[in-house]
Formats: C-alpha cells, sequence, structure tokens
C-alpha cells in the first residue's frame, strides 16, 4: 500500500467515528475498505477516529497500520479499561475533529463508492444541519436514496424507530 498522497485538498467535513472490542479483523477489513476510496485518497474531507474499548486481540497494530499510513487522517485511542459499549460511544464522537459525525460499528465493510455518497450528503446538508440517518436501504417508505433526512430529533425517532440504534 502506498502513503497518502502529499497533494490533499479540502477541508475535513466528515468523521468516520467507530468504536471498537476484540473485532481486529473485520476492523482491518472495514478501515481498508474505507482508505481504498479514492474521495479518501485524494482528499481530506473524512478523518476515521477509533476508539478501543481496551480490547484483548491485536486490534491495537490493525489501528497503528492505518495512524501511519494516514497521519493526521487516521486517529486511535485505546481505553485503558472497558468502559462499556455505550460510553464507548459517546466517548467515539467526542473524539472528532470534523463538523459531521458517522458513527459506524466496527463491522461495517463500506461499499465502493459509499464515502462519496455519504459526503455528497453531508455536503448539501452542512448549512442546514438535519438529522441524516444512512438507512442501507432498510425502510423503503422513509428513504430518498439511502439516506433519510429528518428536520426536528422526533421526526428522526418517528421515521427510524428501533433502527436508530443500529451503529451500522
Amino acid at each position: 500500500k502506498s502513503k497518502a498522497k502529499s497533494n490533499i485538498k479540502d477541508k475535513g467535513l466528515v468523521s468516520i467515528c467507530i468504536p471498537t472490542y476484540n473485532r481486529a479483523f473485520i476492523l482491518n477489513q472495514m478501515l481498508e475498505s474505507i482508505t481504498n476510496e479514492t474521495l479518501f485518497q485524494q482528499t481530506s474531507k473524512v478523518e476515521i477516529v477509533i476508539s478501543d474499548n481496551c480490547s484483548t486481540d491485536n486490534t491495537f497494530s490493525v489501528c497503528q497500520k492505518y495512524v501511519q499510513l494516514y497521519p493526521n487522517r487516521v486517529f486511535y485511542s485505546r481505553n485503558e479499561e472497558n468502559i462499556g459499549g455505550d460510553a464507548n460511544f459517546i466517548k467515539v464522537l467526542s473524539l472528532a475533529h470534523n463538523k459531521l459525525l458517522k458513527l459506524c460499528n466496527d463491522t461495517c465493510i463500506f461499499r465502493t463508492g459509499a464515502l462519496e455518497k455519504i459526503v455528497n450528503v453531508a455536503e448539501v446538508c452542512e448549512s442546514e444541519k438535519p438529522v441524516v440517518f444512512f438507512t442501507n436501504k432498510m425502510r423503503k417508505k422513509y428513504i430518498n436514496g439511502t439516506f433519510c433526512y429528518c428536520n426536528s430529533l422526533n421526526e428522526f425517532i418517528a421515521k427510524i424507530g428501533h433502527r436508530m440504534t443500529w451503529t451500522g
């Protein structure tokens, strides 16, 4: 793999926030699927933030590989003790540097072009800042493409319901 190109342009916009615990193998696949995207390689619109909840597998070495390949684009934090899943979600979001945050579980493999779609939606929504939920085509009733715009938290809860706890 080559290191990130030095001709990176654009300002940060989206932080892909990944809470993780003991899923090094699939996390590696996830990070590879994001960092292989042209948009990630050629712009600085996206950063990856990982909060490791004191994993006992090789999560540290997997993450260090990406931190070294993409300094200032991939950020890794390891909790000294397991703080629980919910607290780790909050922590990873708090570590993000960009305007818009996308919480992802550590098993999401991004399809080719998915990162570009996320950034395109983020650019459109940047000024209005609605709640946007990427639905993975789960609820056709509420979908405009593969995402759902909501103008309030109440609308978000009504449209998404129990699915809002699925970080994927």
